[in-house]
């Protein structure tokens, strides 16, 4: 299905608050001219103030959500938020790949909320580094760059960084 606009996909949490995840990304969209779309990974419980608990979403549930989207609107860019683990995050990335291989991908690496709610304890360093090579686009914070380079100097992470994952990738 064509649209005058782009059509942005956000893969993210629901935050009721609309602060941020994926009621945030579609009016962003909006503000940029663009049509956003969302398929849910979690559904958080919280306020403006306070992260009580995270209900994640299975990856079946966030495939079935993904896979008629994909198959029916012509989605020019990917932005993913919040998402369980990395080998979900491996999986959602094939996916939308297999559907639009040259599509660009911006993942917001969302560790833990800004009330301090750790989302992730662990990381799989393989899982995160097959996805810096399969992403465009990475947008961490100061805590996130330093626990994604493995180190604790933000100045330090930045540089440490695979220089692709930073960058938009040209497409050729």
């Amino acid at each position: 299905m064509k649209y005058k606009h782009p059509i942005v996909l956000s893969i993210a949490g629901f935050d009721p608050t609309g602060g941020a995840g994926v009621l945030a990304d579609v009016k962003t969209c909006e503000q940029h001219a663009c049509l956003g779309m969302g398929v849910l990974t979690s559904n958080t419980i919280q306020t403006e103030t306070e992260f009580l608990a995270v209900d994640w979403f299975d990856r079946k549930s966030i495939i079935n959500q993904l896979m008629p989207i994909l198959q029916t609107y012509e989605i020019s860019a990917v932005k993913i938020g919040i998402i369980e683990n990395l080998d979900s995050l491996v999986e959602v990335i094939t996916v939308v790949k297999s559907v639009f291989p040259r599509i660009p991908i911006v993942w917001d690496p969302v560790l833990s909320a800004s009330s301090g709610f750790e989302l992730h304890a662990s990381w799989n360093t393989e899982s995160l580094d097959q996805i810096l090579g399969m992403i465009d686009l990475i947008t961490p914070n100061v805590n996130e760059v330093k626990r994604i380079a493995r180190m604790e100097d933000e100045i330090e992470a930045g540089f440490h960084l695979p220089i692709d994952s930073c960058i938009i990738k040209r497409r050729t």
